[in-house]
């Protein structure tokens, strides 16, 4: 694609207007029919390294590294937060915004809402993902959490989950998160007694991505 500047691409959303847009390391790239648009900082962006994406209702969201944004017709405007935020996702109603101590907030009618405060002292959070909004996970490089109104469930690498490092986590359309680390890949729901599932095949293997 001509208006790519990077093969890094990082997130992919689409709105509601059926527009895709691609998160990179080198700019937000906009798909509209069969016209590319790259963003950069000199449309707002607080960086152009975007490391992930989310479409509400009425707004995209932009999380970069030099913090959150959101689209206003074809520019950006920086969302004010007293927390850096390191996790964004996509959820039933409006998306998920997750900050380094743990803090959730809910993207409500162009503004962040909190959902539920930070946790206790403990490592960074890295990122959130959701299917149905119930059940909210997190996680950071030694653990996973699951947070519902009803419960509160941790798992830690070097004990339930393989490995020493959380790299990759997804939730999938059951609401059962599948785990990567750098030691396989394994699966889990959050009710009280479910145990964490080992997918053989990638036993010991790094997981990047899922």
């Amino acid at each position: 694609m001509p208006a790519f500047a990077s093969n890094d691409v990082s997130s992919l959303a689409e709105d509601q207007a059926g527009d895709l847009w691609f998160g990179t390391s080198d700019g937000l790239f906009r798909k509209r029919g069969e016209e590319y648009r790259r963003f950069s900082q000199r449309d707002g962006l607080p960086s152009d390294e975007i490391v992930a994406l989310a479409a509400s209702a009425n707004d995209v969201l932009v999380l970069t590294s030099g913090g959150l944004a959101v689209g206003q017709h074809d520019h950006f405007e920086r969302v004010a937060t007293d927390e850096v935020i390191t996790g964004l996702t996509s959820a039933e109603r409006e998306p998920i915004v997750v900050s380094r101590k743990g803090s959730l907030y809910r993207w409500d009618r162009g503004q962040l809402r909190a959902i539920a405060p930070a946790m206790q002292e403990g490592p960074a959070v890295l990122g959130v993902a959701t299917r149905d909004g119930r059940a909210i996970w997190t996680f950071g490089s030694t653990f996973v959490q699951s947070s519902s109104r009803s419960q509160k469930r941790v798992w830690q690498t070097g004990a339930e989950l393989s490995g020493n490092h959380v790299q990759a986590l997804y939730v999938d359309k059951h609401g059962r998160a599948w785990i990567g680390t750098n030691r396989g890949l394994v699966s889990v729901d959050p009710t009280p007694r479910s145990a964490v599932q080992v997918t053989e095949a990638l036993r010991g293997e790094s997981v990047l991505s899922v």
